[in-house]
């Protein structure tokens, strides 16, 4: 009769994202996101609306935005009359999606950053066209500005944060496993940013090497 040898005791590897712009990895599917957010390009509209799905990086984007340029996150709950002194206030402004509640302060919010004419983006999970709105206005102001589609990383860009997030935890794998980590697990940096310190802990904890079956097993049990 076989026993498994006991856990090593390790410290719990806690995911703290880094959404510094140096740590941000820049591909096809991001590229023309990024140069717009990270303003390393001029600027040819006074806002843009930036759509991905989730785990694309518009978190991320929308911190590389504010170290840019010091921009502030718009509150659309707030009153109208806050919302335009933030606004005053502000070098530039981002919205990070918004709810149906949301939909009439938004409708403002736009008015108020072309009136003042302070640079913003806003980011979007649906196609403008898709949105689920009351009314025409709020799409008629978004359309107003160009649109970037921030796509999934694809398979070079999602075998680079992989090898980056490894790295990072200072342990070495072998590049079957990021093969298998890249065709079998979620196209997304949220996934790959979550997976890893769990992957690695299981790693130092039952003093194991990472090969694919081992991820394999954990990835089933887990």
């Amino acid at each position: 009769m076989t026993t498994k040898p006991p856990k090593q005791d390790i410290f719990p590897i806690h995911y703290k994202p880094d959404y510094s712009t140096t740590n941000f990895m820049v591909g096809e599917s991001n590229s023309a996101a990024y140069y717009v957010a990270a303003r390393e390009k001029p600027w040819t509209a006074l806002g843009y609306i930036i759509v991905g799905p989730e785990g694309s990086g518009k978190t991320h984007l929308a911190h590389i935005f504010k170290q840019a340029t010091h921009a502030t996150s718009i509150d659309l709950n707030a009153s109208l009359q806050e919302l335009r002194h933030e606004i005053q206030d502000a070098p530039a402004c981002v919205i990070d999606g918004f709810t149906p509640q949301q939909e009439e302060n938004l409708f403002h919010v736009l008015n108020i950053l072309k009136e003042l004419e302070k640079p913003f983006l806003v980011f979007l999970s649906d196609d403008i066209d898709a949105l689920n709105l009351s009314t025409e206005d709020v799409k008629s102001r978004l359309k107003l500005y160009p649109k970037i589609q921030l796509d999934l990383p694809d398979d070079e860009l999602l075998h680079r944060v992989y090898l980056k997030l490894f790295y990072n935890h200072q342990l070495s794998v072998d590049m079957t496993v990021i093969e298998w980590l890249v065709n079998n697990c979620a196209r997304s940096f949220t996934e790959a940013n979550h997976l890893v310190p769990f992957l690695v802990e299981e790693s130092l904890s039952q003093n194991k090497k990472l090969t694919v079956p081992f991820v394999k097993r954990l990835l089933r049990e887990g």
